[in-house]
C-alpha cells in the first residue's frame, strides 16, 4: 500500500494501481484486527483468575482491569475506525494515479493537470488528518497502558522465587 502513494516506486511498478479495488478489502482486514485486539484484553481479563493472589485481590484486580477496559475499549475501537476511514481516500487516490496523467520526480508525483492535483491533494489531507488523529489515538493509548502498568506495580505483590 505504501508503494502505491510513492511515485517511484509507481513508477517502477505500475501494476501497484491496477487494481485499486482490491483497496477495499482492507476494510475486512481492519474489522478482523479490531476483533482481535478487543477479544486479547477479554482473554487476559479472565486469565485473571489463575493467578496465584489472595481471592479478594483477584476479585478487585478484575473489576479495576474490567473498568479500564471499558474505558478503554472505545479508543481502541476509534483507532481501527480511523485506520479504515483512510480507505476511500486511498481508493480515490489510487484511481488518479492509475490514470497516469503524472511524472515521478523521486517519491513525488508531479501531475499534468490542474484537476487531478487538486484532486489527489484533497485526498492526501484528509488522509494526513487522519494520520495525525490515529498517531494521537495511539499516543493516549500507550499512555493510559504505561500509567495502568505503573499504577499495577504499586499493587501487586512480589514476585514468588
Amino acid at each position: 500500500m505504501r508503494d502505491m502513494m510513492l511515485a517511484d516506486k509507481v513508477k517502477q511498478d505500475p501494476g501497484v494501481t491496477r487494481n485499486c479495488d482490491a483497496i477495499w478489502g482492507l476494510g475486512e482486514t481492519i474489522e478482523a484486527r479490531k476483533a482481535e485486539n478487543l477479544q486479547i484484553a477479554k482473554t487476559q481479563i479472565d486469565k485473571i483468575d489463575d493467578l496465584d493472589l489472595a481471592s479478594s485481590f483477584k476479585r478487585d484486580f478484575k473489576k479495576g482491569a474490567i473498568e479500564s477496559h471499558e474505558r478503554n475499549r472505545p479508543g481502541i475501537i476509534r483507532q481501527w475506525d480511523t485506520q479504515k476511514a483512510t480507505l476511500p481516500h486511498l481508493h480515490r487516490s489510487c484511481q488518479i494515479i492509475a490514470r497516469g496523467q503524472w511524472e515521478a520526480e523521486g517519491e513525488l508525483f508531479a501531475f499534468n493537470n490542474q484537476a487531478d492535483l487538486s484532486a489527489f491533494s484533497a485526498e492526501m489531507e484528509k488522509i494526513e488528518i487522519l494520520n495525525k488523529e490515529l498517531a494521537e489515538l495511539q499516543k493516549d493509548q500507550k499512555d493510559r497502558l504505561e500509567s495502568a502498568q505503573n499504577r499495577l506495580k504499586d499493587v501487586l505483590p512480589p514476585a514468588k522465587k
